[in-house]
């Protein structure tokens, strides 16, 4: 199963592409931009089952915006014959009118509750829930799709946002946490993959400008991730941060649930807060399930817009994560260590070196760690046979100190 994942479009004024855009722009850096975008897909064969977006859809949440934003959507996923019902889309803070939320008459209670109705008339009206996005939209602020081989729970965590708050993060109660979790156990959804989408990000994450601090972690997210891990969930991907993150964390030595961070698909990035980070979008690769464990492993491939050389294969020194990171193994470091080592040390015997896709051809879940995880245990191998390790872009080598 492969996912398209796109976060943080911001159609409008502060979008990348002129072709973004209902009004001239002069902000805006590129003339075809999802133009490009459609043609990299297709010249590299780059293909999806499902398309997820996870929020931020517009800048401003106007009208003009959605209907170009259901445009370039439908555009992107016809390209890649993405069924209609395949496209799974999460409002995000800036899908809220906050323009409609400035006109409330002071100390007028009915209007203030009127107004806040009023939030989201444009997107409920441009789509139509053509996407099952009506029931994100007022209370409880949640809906499920149900595939035969996925189940995806969304959350609009951006609900509660405000016009003069300071910061936009997310919230989510614990009584919507029951009430979801209520939902889940409606459904059987043995060896179905599941995956939870929201807009705001769940762990506090650090910045690519260390001097940054990021206030905008969804507020009572603890609670939802046990939630998720009880449940089993194998995956959230979420959107807000224009930072990409992908790792895996284990909750309460429940569950481990692996994290999308998606970044930003065409905002223009201010260095200020994003450093040298690029304009992102992400292929989740879903290959398996381990026999044993139950749990899923697979590859996210993740790509990156860098003018004039448009979309390229990402790297870590200019997109904060490499174009291909695993997920779904959890191995002990110690464990692998005492088993590979001698592996090592044979294929240094015959060769004079050994390199690690070498050894990975035969270990082929080695490929489903985080490159931080085959960083440690690679070092740890080098130490305990003697060999010097040197590491060049996609490879590793072992070779005599």
């Amino acid at each position: 199963m492969k996912i398209l994942v796109l976060s943080d479009l911001h159609i409008g004024i502060n979008a990348r592409g002129r072709d973004m855009c209902p009004v001239a722009n002069d902000k805006a850096l590129e003339d075809n931009y999802v133009n490009d975008f459609i043609s990299y897909l297709l010249a590299n064969s780059i293909r999806a089952d499902y398309l997820v977006i996870t929020g931020d859809v517009t800048c401003c949440a106007n009208i003009g915006e959605f209907k170009l934003g259901r445009n370039l959507i439908k555009e992107i996923a016809d390209k890649i014959d993405i069924p209609n019902n395949k496209v799974l889309i999460i409002p995000g803070n800036h899908d809220v009118d906050w323009e409609v939320l400035k006109i409330v008459k002071p100390d007028d209670e009915e209007d203030k509750v009127f107004r806040k109705g009023q939030r989201y008339d444009a997107m409920r009206t441009v789509f139509n829930d053509s996407y099952n996005i009506k029931e994100l939209l007022a209370e409880p602020y949640y809906t499920s799709w149900e595939y035969d081989d996925l189940y995806v729970l969304g959350f609009n965590s951006a609900w509660h946002d405000e016009k003069d708050a300071r910061t936009h993060n997310g919230f989510i109660t614990n009584d919507i946490i029951e009430k979801l979790e209520l939902i889940i156990k409606r459904y059987d959804l043995t060896n179905k993959i599941k995956i939870f989408i929201t807009h705001h990000h769940l762990f506090q994450y650090s910045d690519p400008v260390s001097s940054i601090t990021d206030v905008s972690i969804m507020k009572n997210s603890e609670n939802l991730l046990r939630m998720l891990a009880r449940n089993k969930f194998d995956m959230v991907a979420h959107g807000h941060k224009h930072v990409p993150h992908i790792f895996t964390q284990e909750i309460d030595s429940i569950h481990p649930i692996s994290m999308l961070c998606a970044g930003s698909f065409s905002v223009i990035l201010d260095q200020k807060y994003s450093g040298s980070v690029l304009n992102m979008f992400h292929i989740i690769n879903f290959e398996g399930r381990d026999e044993e464990t139950g749990r899923i492993y697979g590859i996210v491939e993740s790509y990156s817009y860098s003018s004039p050389h448009k979309w390229l294969k990402s790297k870590q020194g200019n997109s904060s994560v490499l174009h291909q990171q695993g997920f779904g193994s959890y191995s002990c470091i110690d464990i692998l260590v005492n088993e590979l080592a001698p592996l090592v040390l044979n294929e240094y015997g015959i060769k004079g070196s050994a390199v690690w896709s070498d050894i990975c051809k035969d270990n082929r879940r080695l490929l489903y760690h985080t490159p931080e995880f085959i960083g440690q245990l690679t070092d740890e191998i080098a130490n305990k046979v003697g060999l010097k390790k040197y590491a060049i872009e996609n490879e590793i080598i072992f070779i005599r100190k």
